[in-house]
C-alpha cells in the first residue's frame, strides 16, 4: 500500500494481525504509527506523540489515505518501535566520481528502447539503461525501477545534483505511486534534465528537460553517489 504525500511516497506495513502492529516504511526507513481504535481502525503516521492533529490512514479508504510523517497526536495509543534496516544495495554513498557517470551514461545516447532490455547493442529499457551505467563501475544496482524506491539518500530537487537518480511514475504505475520510470541527472535545479531511456515518441536513450509529463509523474530524488 503506497501513499502520496505531495512528491513523497511512504508505505504502510502490517507486520501480523492484533493492536498496534503497523510501520511506516519511507525510503529505507521505519517509523513507528500510532494506531488509535475508533469506528474505523485508524493508522496514524508521525515519529512522536504530541497536540497537534495528525492525519490517518484507514484500511477502508486506501486510495484517498494522507499520511503526515512530523504531525503530533494526542489520546490514547500504543506503538511499535524497530529499528532502522540497512539499504539492500547502496549501504553507502558510492566513491564514483559524478563527472565520470554522468559522462559514460551520455555515450549511451541514441541506444534503442526495449522493454526488459538489458544488452546495449539490442536496446535498453530505463532500469537496464542504468543497471548498464552502475555495472560500468563495477556496481551491482537494483534491476528493476521499483526497486530504487527505498535506496539511496533523498535529497530535493533544489540540491540534486549531476549522478543522482531521478524517479518517476509511469502511466500504469500513477495512481498508485509506484516508481515506474527513472533517470540519471545531467544538468541540476533549474534548468533540470536528466537522461533516461524514454518509452514513448524519442524510444531510446535521450536527455529530457524535467517539465510538463515529467514533473506530472515525479517522485523523487536519489543520491546514491558522494
Amino acid at each position: 500500500m503506497i501513499f502520496r504525500i505531495a512528491i513523497t511516497f511512504a508505505e504502510i506495513h502490517k507486520q501480523t494481525t492484533g493492536f498496534a502492529t503497523y510501520i511506516l516504511h519511507l525510503y529505507h526507513f521505519f517509523y513507528p504509527a500510532y494506531i488509535l481504535w475508533c469506528k474505523k481502525r485508524c493508522v496514524l503516521c508521525q515519529e512522536k506523540c504530541g497536540t497537534e492533529t495528525a492525519s490517518t490512514w484507514t484500511e477502508r479508504q486506501e486510495e484517498k489515505a494522507k499520511i503526515c510523517l512530523w504531525g503530533k497526536y494526542t489520546g490514547s495509543d500504543q506503538r511499535k518501535k524497530t529499528s532502522l534496516p540497512a539499504p539492500k544495495y547502496f549501504t553507502h554513498p558510492l566513491s564514483i566520481n559524478r563527472d565520470k557517470f554522468v559522462r559514460h551514461a551520455r555515450t549511451y545516447l541514441g541506444t534503442p528502447y526495449v522493454y526488459g532490455g538489458t544488452d546495449k547493442k539490442r536496446g535498453l529499457d530505463c532500469s537496464g539503461f542504468i543497471y548498464n551505467v552502475f555495472l560500468h563501475f563495477d556496481i551491482l544496482p537494483p534491476r528493476v525501477s521499483k526497486d530504487y524506491t527505498y535506496e539511496g539518500i533523498p535529497v530535493t530537487l533544489e540540491k540534486a545534483r549531476p549522478g543522482d537518480i531521478i524517479l518517476f511514475t509511469s502511466p500504469g504505475t500513477k495512481k498508485t505511486g509506484t516508481v515506474g520510470h527513472m533517470g540519471i541527472i545531467t544538468e541540476p535545479y533549474p534548468n533540470l534534465h536528466f537522461i533516461h531511456s524514454a518509452s514513448g515518441n524519442s524510444k531510446g536513450v535521450i536527455v529530457s528537460e524535467f517539465k510538463g509529463y515529467y514533473v506530472e509523474h515525479f517522485v523523487k530524488v536519489i543520491s546514491v553517489l558522494k
